[in-house]
């Protein structure tokens, strides 16, 4: 044989070219030389030539237009045509046939291919190949192999990889030695030029950045022979832009010795070569297991943190100090909810969230030109490494990169307004990535970002002039309001996350990082090209031009309602207005504390032609005040009055409201409670070091403890459980008076989920005629008109008054005798008939009198009976009223008013239905209300209450009324209590009839009004769980070299048609529609891809899965596979595998693997209860099995085996031919027939 050679690329510098002898037979007879055959270039940060070069390269011929995946480009070298089809690309050494070039796959002579990696696996619209891998711009292993399983080209030889790759930068052979270096043109599907750069491999530093509770020996090192390496733990450069170490570097010469917390900067140089770029590692110390009371630890490690002040050769900050105030970073007193001191629980916040750490020149930071001591230059842009040490319980990667850093902000860049500075990250070519490219916030799709924000706080801060606003520092508004965005269902509203942050090493406080609305930005959630979208910071123009912001007023003013959508982001801008008013935001501006981003160039006269127009929330931290204000916020763009007289737009911002006001809403008070707790919970610790760093700074030393812990009380027990009523009462006016539908499972309230075995969904309306849909769509056209596939039933009902304002029969309590608690209510073990609540209680000795009942004046109404006016004042009076209800079942809700002075519980046969200004948790005869009562005469309304509880014949409303304070002038209490019931009492006509999972959405029509929209999603028990899903079987390599035959079989081995609605896959990208089920017994396939599925196999009387997952593969070498069922449970979580104990047949020889027994529900991770397939191709839909006739005990041959045993055992001739000639072997999962051939267990 004709001896060739193969290529080895190694990730060392002055890579050698190593040479073996390979050859490889073509079909047709001839010897191809292919060790020319290789990786030729490839490009792991792709930004589409915007960061680091020209775009002459790009877009790459036949490219998708406008992505950016990475590629990689192969050469075929030789003097002759070849096809890879069954060869392979890998980024994983230890899984070689990761991706498979389908058939065929020709590279013509001398020819090149280009491969994306983008990780979809599946060739794109075009039809250009994509590996179901992608590149890492940070090194890794990728090679070339061909269907024998022989490696023919790599970077770099297992156990190593691929050095780091800048954006916009190939990598690859140099044309005339070999070498591998990196292309500052690259050329792909051309040949390589002849400029490659040797660079010098990058520093590796041991240990890796992070948290560390003692001193530590830091080894850096770089795998290019007889590199020198600089460094620097000033925060300075080791080597300035032309390569040459600086004045403060040192060279390395051994471990560096770290005993304090310190930012170490390398880069190691060589002459001929380009140096490294200068990586920084931040190593933590701080020994906080073992601190004293006084956070003092044995080694001294965290006393430069607990003493901080302005260490040497720092410039004095033009306000504000360096100093952490010892009065809390050495406190000895216990923290309020710990059991630790406070300085003992302050250096345990430290990894209660991540770090940001920057290192930079200090004369850039705090110098005579430094950003913080010149905060109000906008313009003042220094370079810093930006590090992210992630949180003990953080899942995601520390980074680190070299960027801009600049101040940003309005007032408070204002020194004398405010010591600490919000700043900002610029990510851009001159300092290193164009752009961060990180997994930064876990519930984004977005992973590369222009830049990032560190916000410091300033209104509602510590650090604030005004007292007022310092009271309310919480450092969690801000955030709060984006967060508030985003689950009202905008993705682009701006994540973010608290972190501590250091600066060389000095602790700076607690920063919101945080996602910068710009043009970058709306492109990344929305699409476009960022390069011709705009941005805005208020009346600033951050990108693009003013144009299409000012088309904005005239498109609207023409009443064009479908224009106007194509303009504004109708629900972001609804969403917009009503966060603001929820939080009540009062430092909104005409030009200011807002951004937008959208517009664009448009054709002239056509403004619709341009993006769609975003608000986004921005400096909200002067909202969640006063939950009583009725403020209307400002509109940025200054259309509000002109859409509110839009019909269209009025039914919309109500469907708006009815959503996030509704059930499950993102603004009911426990929503938005816990929100605010999301981020409580994570600063709960670590605000202790903001207090300690920035409390001081106005003289009082605010701290977490006497401010922090107190706003948050009073934000979850007076502004949230307040807030919802007053805001929907300020927007009634857009509220139609059509009230929308309610939904009821099994007769109780339900805005969604599982309708129960033997339940059923209801719609119920107060008005009108219902009209519904189950496949999602609206059952109001645009316009106004009836959905013609919408279903209608009957609506209205009859409201009956169980008690009306300023009635008789009142009991009373206001002889100052405590009652019990709030607590003890329906469910606790304590609550019986002696308690005043229970509708039992003897009341007998209560006082009895005409509502309203009180003392003082109450504004607007008339005090018919008095009440005890001692001094000091009750701070409880108790209440007490009896009605009757006839046919109790038939109510569907209650309404509820009440003048109320000041707060009050109220309590519905022992179980509480609401509370008005009244804090939350337990309360007692002692506690007062939450404030004065503002109106005191108005009638709240505590809005629509569940009837569940209405007993039938005699009902008890209690209710104990609070006073505010002792010196109370007044106090009173009315009621007036409804309950409402469908027509004729019977709501069984309004039952939807549902057989599986369907999206109802719902409205109510009256003299041609339509309600607000009321939606949900509903699966039909019994859905699909751990209990009665299995997956039965799955071909993951089916044969040939197309992946495209993929499949996955599911098996129902249930007695009842199970709801698969909502049942989602992990390991393949897949998700069951709403209303699909499947009947006991029966199996369901979900391919790949439906064409090649249906041209592999006879799909008659196959139950098939609407769509496919071809957008991913599994895996041939194994991977972990999971099922989740509607409700975020894993049915089913395991891995297969390839290799021995599974079974090895299925890989690649055209079998599947079939879960043995699925009705026994096997545990799908052991490898015993896989088998592979009876059949070639498996049975997807049928089952695998093979059936016995004849009679089992028989034994024609006389063999001593019978006819049962010879087939189980797998017998060539059966019982007809003397046995055993076939026998297991052993150690294996094989038979030997005795002749040569191996075949599988069944």
């Amino acid at each position: 044989m004709k001896k060739t050679t193969r290529f080895w690329s190694f990730a060392i510098f002055l890579f050698q070219i190593l040479f073996q002898t390979r050859a490889e037979v073509r079909d047709e007879g001839e010897t191809l030389e292919i060790s020319a055959v290789v990786i030729n270039e490839f490009m792991a940060s792709n930004d589409g030539g915007q960061t680091n070069n020209s775009n002459d390269w790009y877009p790459i011929t036949n490219q998708i237009n406008g992505t950016t995946d990475d590629w990689i480009e192969i050469l075929n070298n030789s003097s002759s045509p070849l096809d890879l089809s069954g060869w392979h690309l890998t980024d994983d050494s230890s899984a070689p046939e990761k991706w498979t070039f389908p058939a065929p796959t020709n590279i013509p002579a001398g020819g090149f291919l280009i491969v994306y990696a983008s990780g979809s696996g599946v060739p794109d619209a075009n039809g250009n190949l994509n590996t179901n891998f992608k590149l890492s711009s940070g090194g890794e292993y990728i090679a070339l192999i061909d269907s024998s399983g022989t490696i023919k080209s790599e970077f770099c030889p297992i156990g190593t990889k691929y050095p780091k790759q800048d954006e916009d930068i190939s990598y690859g052979l140099d044309p005339e030695n070999g070498d591998p270096v990196y292309f500052s043109s690259p050329t792909p599907g051309f040949a390589n030029n002849t400029s490659g750069i040797a660079k010098v491999l990058d520093t590796n530093f041991s240990p890796d950045r992070g948290y560390y509770d003692q001193a530590l020996s830091v080894t850096i090192t770089s795998d290019t022979p007889g590199a020198t390496i600089y460094f620097t733990t000033d925060g300075t450069r080791p080597i300035n832009q032309m390569g040459n170490p600086t004045a403060n570097a040192s060279i390395y010469s051994g471990p560096i010795s770290v005993n304090k917390t310190t930012t170490l900067k390398a880069s190691a140089i060589k002459a001929g070569f380009t140096p490294t770029n200068i990586d920084c590692q931040t190593y933590l110390l701080f020994d906080i297991e073992n601190a004293r009371p006084d956070g003092t630890d044995p080694a001294g490690l965290n006393t430069a943190f607990l003493e901080q002040n302005q260490p040497p050769g720092w410039g004095n900050l033009s306000s504000g100090d360096y100093r952490m105030d010892p009065r809390v970073s050495k406190s000895t007193n216990l923290a309020s909810g710990h059991q630790d001191t406070i300085a003992q629980t302050m250096l345990k916040g430290l990894r209660d969230i991540p770090t940001i750490s920057i290192a930079m020149d200090r004369a850039d930071f705090s110098g005579g030109s430094g950003i913080y001591t010149n905060s109000t230059n906008g313009g003042l842009e220094y370079e810093c490494s930006a590090e992210y040490i992630p949180s003990s319980t953080d899942t995601r990667d520390d980074w680190q990169i070299n960027c801009g850093i600049k101040v940003q902000g309005g007032a408070s860049r204002n020194p004398g307004s405010s010591p600490k500075h919000s700043m900002n990250f610029r990510f851009r070519a001159q300092y290193g990535s164009g752009r961060l490219r990180e997994k930064l916030f876990p519930n984004s799709e977005v992973e590369a970002f222009n830049s990032i924000t560190l916000r410091a706080g300033y209104n509602n801060s510590w650090i604030h002039r005004d007292s007022g606003q310092r009271s309310r520092g919480s450092m969690i508004r801000d955030q709060w309001m984006r967060e508030s965005m985003l689950d009202m269902g905008n993705p682009a509203a701006g994540h973010g996350f608290m972190v501590h942050v250091f600066v060389n090493g000095l602790y700076w406080g607690v920063h919101n990082l945080c996602e910068r609305p710009e043009a970058s930005h709306y492109a990344a959630y929305n699409g476009g090209d960022d390069s011709i979208l705009d941005a805005r910071n208020g009346s600033s123009i951050v990108d693009g031009s003013g144009t299409a912001w000012n088309a904005i007023p005239g498109v609207v003013s023409s009443g064009n309602w479908d224009r106007i959508k194509q303009i504004i982001d109708i629900d972001q801008y609804i969403d917009y207005q009503i966060i603001n008013r929820y939080g009540g935001n009062s430092d909104l501006k005409a030009g200011g504390n807002w951004r937008a981003a959208g517009g664009g160039p448009f054709t002239t006269g056509q403004p619709e032609k341009m993006a769609p127009w975003q608000l986004y929330s921005w400096d909200g931290e002067r909202s969640l005040e006063s939950p009583s204000l009725n403020n209307s916020p400002r509109d940025p763009m200054g259309v509000r009055s002109q859409l509110e007289a839009l019909s269209e737009y009025r039914i919309r911002f109500a469907d708006r409201l009815k959503k996030h006001f509704g059930p499950e809403g993102a603004l009911t008070a426990e929503a938005t409670a816990a929100r605010w707790m999301k981020f409580a919970d994570n600063l709960d610790r670590a605000i202790i070091a903001e207090s300690a760093r920035w409390g001081d700074h106005r003289g009082t030393l605010y701290t977490r403890d006497n401010q922090w812990l107190t706003e948050q009380n009073r934000i979850i027990n007076n502004y949230f459980p307040a807030r919802s009523n007053v805001v929907q009462a300020n927007y009634r006016s857009l509220a139609p008076s059509v009230n929308a539908p309610d939904f009821l499972v099994s007769d109780s309230f339900q805005s969604e989920g599982v309708i129960p075995i033997g339940g059923n969904l209801k719609i119920t309306s107060t008005t009108g005629t219902i009209y519904y849909t189950t496949d999602g769509n609206d059952p109001r056209l645009s316009g106004g008109g009836i959905n013609p596939n919408s279903t209608s039933i009957g609506g209205g009902s009859n409201q009956t008054n169980f008690i009306q304002l300023e009635e008789n029969g009142w009991k009373f309590l206001d002889n100052g005798v405590p009652q019990s608690d709030s607590e003890l209510v329906v469910g606790n073990a304590a609550y019986n008939s002696s308690d005043w609540k229970h509708p039992f209680f003897n009341d007998t000795s209560w006082k009895t009198g005409q509502a309203l009942l009180g003392y003082g004046t109450i504004n607007g109404r008339t005090i018919n009976t008095d009440l005890n006016f001692q001094t000091p004042r009750l701070p409880t009076i108790y209440f007490r009223k009896s009605f009757t209800v006839t046919n109790a079942a038939s109510f569907t809700q209650l309404n509820l008013n009440l003048v109320r002075d000041d707060g009050a519980i109220i309590y519905l046969n022992g179980k509480e239905i609401g509370r008005s200004n009244m804090n939350g948790g337990n309360q007692q005869y002692e506690d007062y209300a939450i404030s004065a009562t503002s109106d005191e005469g108005g009638l709240i309304n505590l809005g629509t209450l569940t009837a569940g509880d209405l007993l039938e014949g005699t009902n008890v409303l209690a209710i104990e009324v609070h006073q505010n304070s002792a010196s109370s002038s007044d106090t009173g209490l009315d009621v007036r209590l409804s309950g409402i019931a469908p027509v004729g009492g019977d709501v069984g006509s309004n039952i939807v009839p549902l057989t599986g999972g369907a999206k109802v959405c719902a409205r109510a029509f009256e003299n041609g009004e339509w309600s607000a929209l009321t939606t949900g999603d509903f699966l039909v028990a019994p859905i699909a769980d751990a209990s009665n899903i299995v997956i039965s079987e799955i071909m993951y390599n089916p044969l040939g070299t197309s992946e495209d035959g993929e499949w996955v079989e599911l098996m129902n081995i249930s007695a009842a048609t199970t709801d698969l609605s909502n049942l989602t896959f992990a390991g393949i990208d897949y998700t069951f529609p709403l209303g699909f089920t499947l009947a006991p017994d029966a199996r369901v396939v979900v391919v790949k891809n439906q064409t090649e599925f249906a041209s592999i196999y006879n799909t008659l009387g196959v139950n098939i899965a609407p769509g496919d997952f071809s957008t991913s593969s599994l895996s041939n070498s194994g991977e972990q596979i999971a099922l989740i069922d509607a409700i975020g449970v894993d049915a089913r979580r395991f891995k297969y595998n390839d290799n021995d104990p599974w079974p090895t047949s299925p890989d690649g020889d055209g079998y599947s693997i079939v879960l043995i027994s699925p009705e026994t529900i096997p545990d799908h991770s052991l490898p015993i209860n896989w088998r592979a397939s009876t059949f070639l191709g498996g049975r997807p839909g049928k089952g695998d099995n093979t059936i016995f006739t004849g009679d089992p005990n028989a034994d024609s041959d006389g063999d001593g085996l019978t006819a049962l045993l010879e087939y189980a055992l797998g017998s060539i001739q059966g019982d007809a031919g003397f046995s055993p000639e076939s026998f297991p072997k052993s150690g294996t999962g094989l038979f030997d027939d005795g002749i040569g051939n191996f075949k599988e267990y069944l």
